[in-house]
């Protein structure tokens, strides 16, 4: 009997054991934002559609929309730093977005 606890409390030790190196083993999930702009390369702020622009961190359906009408009523961005001109966009939003984005 004692042999058969034993036994017991031995299997159950390395199956938790398993489990918890599954666990560490596995990378943290990635926002579904992350993961759409990771499987693109950059976002061209002077070409992006909405729906690209809001694959964006921080940026959602009015500030890609902002971003948009600033484009075409400035004839495109000259630089990336123009786009903190637009409503929505300081300069901690840019710092999240400026690896992300190009001309």
């Amino acid at each position: 009997m004692k042999t058969l606890l034993r036994s017991s409390r031995l299997l159950l030790c390395l199956l938790s054991l398993f489990a918890v190196q599954a666990v560490w083993a596995a990378d943290p999930p990635a926002s579904s934002k992350t993961q759409q702009v990771e499987k693109q390369q950059l976002v061209s702020i002077n070409k992006a559609t909405q729906s690209e622009l809001e694959t964006l961190p921080r940026i959602g359906p009015a500030t890609a929309q902002r971003i948009i009408a600033f484009r075409e009523e400035h004839k495109g961005f000259k630089s990336l730093e123009e786009l903190m001109n637009v409503k929505g966009i300081g300069p901690k939003t840019f710092e999240k977005l400026k690896p992300l984005i190009s001309l």
